[in-house]
């Protein structure tokens, strides 16, 4: 049973105002849903309602930014070596490709 797919089914996404935010002493955008009224979610799987206030916000996501530093200092702690390093024009974004030392 695919939880998040259940969850996710449940919500109706017009009822909540989506909103990001950059936390820079976290290094982290955080994403969250905000109640767009008094409202109630009804997982039927489980099954549980969960009820939600007008403005009531819901943390989704946190996205953690690291410098290519932290990247290279996190493979070096876990025991991994950095192969190549992808990066967008602005250097805000990487893929990383490791190999096991």
């Amino acid at each position: 049973m695919n939880f998040e797919l259940i969850i996710l089914n449940c919500f109706d996404l017009n009822q909540f105002e989506r909103y990001a935010t950059y936390n820079s002493l976290e290094g982290r955008i955080e994403a969250k849903l905000i109640s767009r009224q008094n409202q109630q979610l009804k997982i039927k799987a489980i099954p549980i309602t969960v009820e939600f206030q007008k403005n009531e916000e819901i943390d989704v996501n946190f996205s953690h930014k690291y410098s290519t530093e932290d990247i290279q200092t996190l493979a070096q702690q876990s025991d991994l070596e950095l192969q190549k390093q992808w990066l967008d024009a602005k250097q805000w974004f990487s893929i990383n490709l490791f190999r096991i030392r």
